[in-house]
């Protein structure tokens, strides 16, 4: 399973880990990124949460390399 179809099955917000883990990246690299625009994110209650479909949706529109099933784009 692609990490964009591991999104799509999801349900509700996830958190930081989570999605760092899912991306194979660094969580303090996530927060950057997310601080600065880049990861489409919530705030609810002061923390940060992200939508998975949005994710989803967010990581189809930069792959690179559709056919593989691979997103190879830098985030």
């Amino acid at each position: 399973m692609t990490v964009i179809e591991t999104l799509k099955a999801k349900r509700g917000l996830i958190h930081a880990e989570e999605l760092a883990a899912l991306l194979g990246m660094n969580k303090d690299k996530l927060y950057r990124k997310t601080k600065a625009g880049e990861v489409p994110h919530f705030r609810v209650l002061g923390r940060v949460k992200y939508d998975p479909a949005v994710i989803a949706a967010w990581l189809e529109q930069r792959e690179v390399n559709p056919e593989g099933g691979k997103v190879s784009a830098k985030i």
